[in-house]
């Protein structure tokens, strides 16, 4: 028989063909068998760490701590009283509140800026009186003032506060003048040692705005070079002034004769009694017309008055018109005009005209009609000049 040997080779290339492709079936199902049956293998998720601090005048939230990547977590930072918040060392946000992705280890402060410096003061070495109604005076006396001066404050402060106590109210801020009071003292001659503390203020009041009150007490220095007894007597003023405001648990509707008119004639008769001297006379007398004919004009800081002199004449008339109209002795028609009136009960609502008519017993417009009668005269309202203020004030 005869071989075909082309055929053969054919063949057998077929043939080798077919075990090659056989032979790679086999090998990737194996492969793909033995690749499902692997276990998988677990990898950690990634965390970071967050780190949030407050520096001083406030607090965050959180302290922070580890979250796994992508977490978002938001914090707050609150404002003490006296700062407010101005930011974050870390970022760019002036938002109290923050939300962080984290996508890395990250660190957060919450700044705050100091807006107040008298609540934030030590007053743990400040010498300070306390009257009997629990109300502080803090004391921040500058070197430079004289020493006779220093004393002599301290001492119409003691009679003062035992005379004329105080009342603590509640308070709604620190410093707010309700519990407690500085007296900020210097003389005028030099730059004011407290300005880190009351900024720019000057002069002789209680002053003070959203954040706290306090008294000052800016001693002109011709005052203590020619003897003038109003470096003493305004000690008096501004102290009174205090009584007024927190006599009651509200303050009363204003009428500037009834507050300046008051404190101001309380200089005239502490003078009159220690001093020996007229300051009604020397510092009061130059009343004008408008005390007479238009005292609405004093009801409210705006018409410009020599020391207070048309408030005084006004306040002064006041007393002479109650002890005619309601047949009272001199001091007790004062006891009305100091005490009374300060604290009367107010509901926060009654208006000056309901409550003058309450506490005096006629209205405010038929006392202004009578003050058409006066002479515009300090000399014809004057007070008795034996009068002592512990017969005003001895029911306090």
């Amino acid at each position: 028989m005869t071989i075909n040997n082309k055929s053969i080779k054919m063949k057998f290339s077929l043939s080798l063909i077919s075990i090659c492709i056989l032979s790679f079936i086999l090998v990737y199902s194996c492969s793909t068998e033995e690749e499902d049956s692997v276990t998988p293998v677990s990898v950690a998720p990634v965390e970071y760490t967050l780190t949030v601090s407050a520096a001083e005048g406030g607090t965050v939230s959180t302290e922070g701590g580890t979250y796994e990547e992508g977490t978002n977590i938001t914090i707050t930072a609150t404002a003490n009283e006296g700062y407010r918040f101005i930011g974050w060392e870390g970022n760019d946000s002036t938002s109290e509140s923050l939300t962080i992705t984290l996508k890395s280890n990250q660190t957060y402060q919450a700044l705050f800026l100091l807006t107040n410096p008298l609540a934030a003061m030590d007053i743990s070495l400040l010498e300070h009186i306390e009257s009997s109604e629990g109300f502080k005076f803090y004391y921040n006396i500058s070197n430079n003032l004289p020493e006779d001066w220093i004393e002599e404050f301290k001492s119409i402060m003691n009679y003062l506060n035992e005379l004329i106590p105080v009342k603590s109210r509640i308070s709604s801020t620190p410093r707010d003048g309700k519990s407690e009071m500085h007296i900020f003292s210097w003389t005028s001659i030099e730059e004011s040692p407290f300005k880190e503390i009351i900024g720019d203020a000057s002069g002789a009041c209680i002053c003070g705005n959203e954040y706290g009150r306090y008294m000052l007490l800016e001693i002109n220095n011709n005052e203590f070079i020619y003897n003038n007894s109003h470096r003493f007597l305004v000690i008096v003023h501004e102290y009174f002034h205090t009584f007024q405001i927190n006599a009651s648990q509200n303050e009363p509707p204003f009428l500037k004769f009834l507050m300046e008119g008051a404190a101001a004639t309380l200089e005239s008769l502490y003078s009159q009694q220690f001093f020996n001297e007229n300051y009604f006379l020397d510092a009061q007398k130059n009343v004008t017309n408008n005390a007479i004919s238009s005292p609405h004009l004093f009801e409210e800081h705006g018409e410009p008055e020599i020391n207070y002199a048309d408030s005084v004449f006004i306040f002064l008339a006041l007393v002479k018109e109650l002890q005619t109209r309601n047949n009272i002795s001199e001091i007790e028609a004062l006891k009305k005009v100091y005490v009374e009136w300060w604290k009367s009960g107010r509901d926060g609502l009654v208006t000056k005209e309901i409550l003058f008519e309450q506490v005096f017993g006629f209205s405010l417009n038929s006392f202004y009609e009578s003050l058409k009668s006066y002479t515009p005269d300090i000399n014809t309202v004057l007070p008795s000049e034996n009068i002592r203020l512990e017969e005003i004030f001895e029911e306090l």
